[in-house]
């Protein structure tokens, strides 16, 4: 936050991701969120009433590239979640994008996750920025790998597993 510039949280559906945005945007100012809308309207809605009450905005469709843009050069932050595929550009293409993003706007790369604790708390455990080459390349897997492999019971598999979690 001290850089001025924006940043791009990468996170994982590990945890409490909900939690973690919430968090970014009470400490770190509005949060803008990378997320495909709910199946069931009413749901979405609710999502929309919470998140816009801690300060949290919803990107997508069409308009995600130059959204995001526009909210890193204010250096605001851009969340969104790098284990799921894309179904049109293949496993490591959030990384690609977020990497792109990165290079074009100068935001930082933050990968990101917020662990629940058994007593009710959470932990938010933030790993060293990436450089976007870095990320392209894998060093988003290997960040997350490093928390995932300690806490394997947190991460919410919607998809196969990463290489080398399985």
């Amino acid at each position: 936050r001290a850089s001025g510039r924006g940043v791009i949280v990468l996170s994982a559906h590990a945890g409490s991701w909900e939690w973690g945005a919430a968090f970014l945007a009470l400490t770190a100012g509005p949060i803008h969120i990378a997320a495909r809308a709910h199946p069931s309207r009413a749901v979405e809605r609710r999502f929309a009433r919470v998140r816009a009450r801690l300060g949290e905005r919803r990107l997508g469709g069409a308009t995600l590239w130059p959204a995001a843009s526009r909210a890193l050069r204010r250096g605001e932050w851009v969340a969104l979640m790098g284990d799921r595929p894309s179904a049109r550009h293949g496993r490591d293409s959030t990384c690609a994008w977020a990497a792109a993003l990165a290079r074009r706007t100068g935001a930082l790369l933050l990968p990101a996750l917020v662990l629940q604790l058994g007593d009710g708390r959470y932990r938010a455990c933030f790993q060293a920025p990436l450089a976007p080459e870095h990320c392209a390349s894998g060093g988003y897997r290997d960040a997350m790998r490093r928390v995932l492999e300690r806490h394997p019971g947190q991460w919410f598999a919607f998809e196969p597993l990463p290489e080398g979690l399985a």
